[in-house]
């Protein structure tokens, strides 16, 4: 039983650092691509809700 849980415990802190890991690198193809790539000023444009607010106005 207590090795289950060990195994769980393990198996979950890897989900958790592949999803994070994946967060990571979303955000910094989004600073890329927006800044670099894109017109924008900053690479810290993309964490503005005024940015996002732009890009959901254009979708539309």
């Amino acid at each position: 039983m207590i090795e289950s849980k060990k195994f769980f415990l393990k198996a979950l802190i890897r989900v958790l650092l592949i999803i994070l890991l994946a967060l990571v690198v979303f955000c910094i193809g989004l600073m890329i691509g927006y800044a670099v790539i894109g017109d924008g000023e900053s690479i810290f444009d993309i964490f503005k809700p005024s940015t996002w607010q732009n890009i959901v106005n254009f979708l539309h």
